[in-house]
């Protein structure tokens, strides 16, 4: 008889004759209809059927004692991952992303599947609930490493630990993470062990570049600013490491010329800065114009804006210009290591 019922109330909520509302209502009025609510999510059957149909997820999505006990089911989760249907409709819906973010449960599936971890990450919604959550977080930005959030303590933890860092700064995975996260994003920022990690790491600084909102969050807020009108300016001693986010130059056109490249001491063209593809600043040729995906083409920068993005690291910074013409003023963003 109990199945019986839990079936009713699933024909219910799948034809739309029971919203999430009535759903949460029920579910907070009987306590046994949540205990048949929760067989029923452990039968794979049945838990695939409820996040096939965006009707039924719908009302699950919005009612969050049957979205806690979706979390808690790792038959449920597994379903849910599995259906784009289930997951566009969790994603949207911050009753059912803050179940999803309380629970280790359903975040470390959401974290073990790149195709779950593109729909939260592209949903606004969906990340602020995971960001905040420590726990949330810190299974998050250690999503592809190996490593369990329950060996450190808090996001901070995480961002402290050099060996931790060590292994998100490898991982694409986890840096596409990190720089999804502002939580995360803040706390890598914070942290010289994190920040010395993502110096260190290509695959660190390309996934910066490929995320213009965070270079954006940071040039905003917490960045160093740079200005220079002479055709040779030192504005950081060679020796010295920095992450370059941004250079612009408005009032002429220059043939550019960056130096040092990390590890790197000399003044010459081989000691250029370089991008983490392998294009050196150092290089007049190389830098006659480039995009956010760090390509040349067209004009070089003359505006403040993600198109003036070189998210590279540096061991110092100066200025070294082939040629002027106007009075060219150059404009760098960055952040010491």
């Amino acid at each position: 008889m109990p199945m019986v019922r839990a079936m009713r109330m699933l024909n219910a909520v799948e034809a739309g004759t029971t919203s999430g509302a009535q759903l949460e209502a029920l579910l907070i009025a009987d306590p046994g209809r949540l205990a048949e609510l929760n067989v029923l999510l452990g039968m794979r059957g049945q838990a695939r059927r409820v996040a096939a149909s965006s009707t039924a997820m719908t009302a699950v999505a919005a009612s969050s004692t049957a979205m806690t006990a979706v979390a808690a089911s790792s038959t449920a989760m597994t379903a849910v991952i599995a259906s784009s249907t289930a997951m566009t409709a969790v994603a949207a819906s911050s009753t059912a992303m803050t179940a999803v973010a309380a629970s280790s449960t359903a975040m470390t599936a959401v974290a073990a599947s790149s195709t779950a971890m593109t729909a939260v990450a592209a949903s606004s919604t969906a990340m602020t609930a995971v960001d905040a959550n420590d726990q949330a977080v810190r299974i998050w930005m250690l999503a592809g490493t190996g490593l369990s959030y329950t060996d450190y303590a808090s996001v901070a933890a995480v961002a402290a630990s050099s060996t931790a860092m060590t292994a998100v700064a490898a991982s694409s995975t986890a840096m596409g993470a990190v720089w999804a996260s502002n939580t995360a994003t803040d706390a890598v920022f914070a942290s010289a062990t994190a920040r010395l990690a993502v110096y260190n790491s290509d695959t660190a600084l390309s996934a910066l570049q490929a995320t213009p909102t965070q270079v954006q969050r940071k040039v905003t807020s917490g960045s160093v600013a740079g200005t220079a009108t002479s055709s040779s300016f030192t504005y950081v001693a060679n020796g010295t490491k920095i992450i370059l986010l941004r250079v612009w130059t408005t009032g002429g056109s220059e043939d550019l010329s960056l130096v040092w490249g990390r590890g790197l001491s000399s003044n010459d063209v081989a000691g250029g800065v370089r991008l983490p593809n392998g294009d050196n600043l150092g290089s007049a040729a190389a830098a006659i114009g480039r995009t956010t995906t760090y390509g040349n083409s067209g004009a070089y920068p003359s505006a403040n804006t993600d198109n003036a993005n070189v998210v590279s690291a540096a061991n110092g910074l100066m200025r070294r210009t082939w040629s002027l013409v106007g009075n060219t003023t150059q404009n760098v963003r960055y952040i010491l290591v």
